[in-house]
């Protein structure tokens, strides 16, 4: 099974985590409804996903968008929510599983995109391509190690349009490739940072 957990750790606040699972490499493919629902996390708590997600098939991916909305505590109430975007893609050669997770930086104008190959037998190279409302804005490419994550930044201005497209290689051929659902940056204020929920996936 997939291994999602929810990350509320560095929180004040109870949060709600909304994660909704879908049949592909993007959100817009079909929802997986019966793996898709709400749980509560507690302040200071980490938490696994009380559904059991079944890993894709062989050259298959899906992805999991989680809302985290932070709830009212000791008296107290924000609003405050992040939207995280993850995909996973497995076993295309043998042995290669691969995750990436997007998520916007709490007090800054960028978004942070984390490649794991933790559960990889393979070294793999990611080029990642962000798009600007529309428009071509910068390209990176990051070598990760079997057996590791790394994790990247790009910045984003307030009220932008965002999306990257992403592909993945091994020994110069390439086995997974997708795009970002595309999303209007909004960027959390520096004071809300310590008090917002921090999940991960």
């Amino acid at each position: 099974i997939v291994e999602l957990y929810l990350d509320n750790s560095r929180s004040d606040f109870h949060a709600n985590f909304q994660v909704d699972v879908f049949d592909g490499s993007t959100t817009s493919a079909p929802k997986l409804d019966s793996l898709s629902t709400t749980q509560k996390v507690g302040e200071g708590s980490l938490d696994y996903y009380a559904v059991e997600i079944p890993i894709p098939d062989p050259g298959k991916m899906i992805s999991i968008e989680i809302l985290a909305t932070a709830l009212n505590t000791g008296g107290e109430t924000i609003t405050a929510s992040k939207v995280i975007e993850s995909t996973m893609a497995i076993s295309c050669p043998y042995g290669f599983n691969f995750g990436l997770t997007t998520a916007p930086n709490c007090g800054s104008e960028s978004i942070n995109m984390v490649l794991n190959n933790e559960k990889s037998a393979w070294n793999s190279l990611g080029t990642l391509v962000l798009y600007i409302d529309g428009e071509l804005s910068n390209t990176k490419e990051v070598l990760i190690d079997a057996g590791e994550q790394k994790a990247i930044n790009f910045q984003v201005s307030n009220g932008q349009e965002w999306s990257v497209v992403w592909s993945l290689s091994v020994s110069g051929t390439t086995y997974y490739s997708a795009e970002t659902e595309p999303r209007v940056f909004a960027p959390s204020p520096a004071s809300s940072c310590p008090e917002m929920p921090l999940p991960t996936g």
